[in-house]
């Protein structure tokens, strides 16, 4: 996969299982939430994450290479795919490369987002790290000290890992791990202090994605989290227009009828946000009801700059 904060509140509590994350939005301060295996290398300091400049804890040989700005992103994602090879790297080395995943090494910013995500699709991909690709992964998601755009990559990989995209694909093997990383991106979407970031946007569409491969463990994240999906389309919520744009093709993809009328709503209105009001008619196409043509048609025909959307949204209609 090449994928394209105020407070998360995250506690650790120990329990007879081991340790465990809950993950509250400020929304819903009493409910519990999803529950996260705590990354092992954090078990002494989850609450006091280490800063985005720190050292990474374990200096290797592959991860100083890795880490070298003397080198191109394109020298370190080939070197990423050429050393990450599983069965031939130390466990202090595995440990490194999920530590490295929290930190900003120093010089160009965009670089090291591509070699990170290299580092995460590899080691996902040959299933290294496998025992506790979960809940690592999971840590750099929840962490409010890590640049937004590296907890976007943690998203993705994970909505990939947990629900694999075929059934040789490496992948989460415990059940209860698989449904608390859904519950988890479940908050991400509609937690406010995350609305000025990318964050809700892409989970939103990480989610949609997992919904269909395996629609039976999602459809309940979707359920609970609809009421404040049609807070936040209706702007009863702060959203930005992209994360508006990715809840509309987020709820159309995965199906969320719930959201339908609200999409046909948003569609007919000319008062919309254009990106917003031009995703929703796209997005009745897709899970739009039968009846919706005669409202596509009176669009297409009141404002030109959404004809052609709206005809390929009635072709679609139909089509289903």
């Amino acid at each position: 996969m090449k994928p394209n904060l105020p407070t998360i509140l995250a506690t650790v509590v120990i329990a007879t299982t081991g340790v465990v994350w809950y993950l509250n939005t400020p929304e819903d301060p009493e409910s519990e939430g999803a529950q996260l295996p705590e990354a092992p290398q954090e078990r002494h300091a989850a609450s006091a994450p280490a800063p985005a400049t720190a050292s990474p804890r374990h200096e290797t040989g592959k991860l100083n290479a890795l880490l070298d700005q003397t080198l191109t992103w394109q020298q370190r994602v080939e070197l990423a795919n050429q050393l990450l090879v599983p069965g031939q790297l130390a466990e202090q080395e595995i440990d490194a490369l999920f530590a490295c995943m929290s930190q900003q090494p120093a010089g160009n910013p965009e670089n090291w987002f591509v070699v990170v995500n290299e580092i995460m699709e590899v080691m996902r991909e040959q299933g290294i790290g496998s025992d506790r690709y979960t809940a690592e992964l999971a840590s750099v998601m929840v962490n409010p000290q890590v640049h937004p755009v590296v907890r976007d990559y943690a998203v993705q990989h994970l909505s990939m890992w947990v629900v694999p995209p075929t059934e040789s694909s490496p992948g989460e093997a415990d059940p209860a791990q698989v449904i608390a990383v859904l519950d988890t991106f479940g908050a991400l979407i509609v937690d406010q202090s995350l609305s000025h970031t990318s964050i809700p946007g892409t989970t939103a569409m990480a989610l949609a994605d997992v919904t269909t491969r395996n629609a039976e463990i999602a459809s309940p994240v979707w359920q609970r989290i609809t009421p404040q999906l049609s807070d936040l389309l209706n702007g009863g919520a702060q959203a930005t227009v992209v994360t508006k744009v990715s809840v509309v093709q987020a709820a159309a993809i995965a199906g969320v009828r719930e959201l339908e009328p609200l999409t046909a709503q948003l569609a007919g209105d000319p008062s919309t946000q254009p990106s917003v009001r031009l995703s929703s008619v796209a997005a009745l196409g897709v899970h739009g009801n039968p009846e919706r043509k005669q409202l596509l048609e009176t669009i297409a025909q009141s404002d030109p700059r959404l004809r052609f959307a709206a005809a390929a949204a009635i072709n679609k209609l139909l089509a289903r």
